[in-house]
């Protein structure tokens, strides 16, 4: 979200100090499904999702990096 936009009626206000990325170590994220959960085949399917290229886009759009690359 772009500094001035805001989630539905409400106006966002305050400042937006984008950090370069060359100014921080890359953090790794990683996920696990919990053989436990409420739902199991809805996880692998988010997983699914999120590895698909499609995914990877929408994650990439939100300035997070591709696994492995």
């Amino acid at each position: 979200m772009a500094a001035g936009e805001g989630c539905g009626t409400e106006e966002v206000v305050g400042r937006l100090f984008e950090i370069p990325v060359s100014t921080y170590p890359r953090l790794e994220q990683g996920g696990t499904i919990l053989k436990w959960a409420a739902d199991v085949d809805a996880a692998r399917a988010l997983r699914g999702f999120l590895l698909s290229a499609d995914g990877q886009a929408i994650l990439k759009q939100y300035g997070f990096s591709v696994p492995g690359r």
